[in-house]
């Protein structure tokens, strides 16, 4: 599948906020638009230069957690480098 971003009908996630964001891929969920049965999402505060970073996770173990982290970074570089997908 590669790289799918959530906010598809934007070209830029900064003119996003994390709310509508997560409103957004809840709704495609819900409908079925997407297919997922799992996630773990980052969280980053830089407000103010001070970074305080978390996480989310549903349906995950730790190890899964990790290797989802690994295959994302890796297709997110892909993505960045206009690379193909290396899983697909």
């Amino acid at each position: 599948m590669g790289i799918e971003y959530i906010n598809k009908n934007s070209e830029n996630s900064l003119d996003w906020t994390v709310a509508a964001t997560l409103r957004k891929l809840a709704d495609d969920i819900d409908t079925g638009k997407l297919s997922y049965n799992k996630c773990f999402v980052c969280l980053l505060d830089d407000t103010n230069d001070e970074y305080a970073t978390g996480y989310r996770m549903a349906g995950m173990r730790g190890r899964e957690a990790l290797t989802l982290l690994d295959i994302n970074k890796s297709d997110l570089m892909n993505a960045i480098l206009g690379l193909p997908s290396a899983f697909d």
